[in-house]
């Protein structure tokens, strides 16, 4: 799994092979984590908002709508 501290702390020390060689080991997670992500964008559409009332309802009212 991808760590923080697999990667150089700044990105002046990083080199291409080092870049290359993290990205090529996380290649997979940074996949998974990206196809999540679009999921969960599919999931619900966000221009769509509403807000619902919620009633309470005693028994004898409650007895009405069934």
């Amino acid at each position: 799994m991808a760590n923080k501290n697999d990667m150089p702390k700044a990105a002046s020390n990083i080199t291409a092979a080092q870049a290359k060689e993290w990205y090529e080991k996380n290649h997979a997670i940074i996949e998974r984590y990206a196809n999540g992500e679009n999921a969960f964008k599919q999931l619900r559409d966000f221009t769509k908002r509403s807000a619902r009332t919620i009633s309470t309802f005693d028994k004898e009212t409650l007895r009405t709508y069934l």
